[in-house]
């Protein structure tokens, strides 16, 4: 499949997406959808409907998420170090 465009609408707001293949289409559909339900859930806890206060707090979380997800994969990473070596010593 060729690169094609396809639209997801965030906050109202239609966007245009190129996407290399049907899967990633159906990702960034499913990222949307994610987005759309984070915001409502926001809009529901603060009793707000603007749309730019919702989107930060949105980003606020997946980045959150995404420095965790960080310092898991650092851990990981130093936790098979340290196996590795142990295992080498054993050797």
């Amino acid at each position: 499949m060729a690169a094609e465009t396809i639209h997801i609408t965030i906050a109202g707001k239609i966007f245009p997406v190129k996407v290399s293949n049907r899967a990633e289409g159906e990702k960034y559909l499913l990222a949307a959808g994610l987005v759309e339900e984070k915001m409502e859930k926001y809009a529901s806890n603060f009793n707000t409907r603007q749309s730019t206060d919702l989107m930060a707090m949105c980003l606020l979380e997946f980045a959150f998420q995404q420095v965790n997800w960080q310092n898991t994969q650092n851990e990981l990473s130093r936790q098979m170090s340290d196996l590795t070596a142990m295992v080498q010593q054993v050797l």
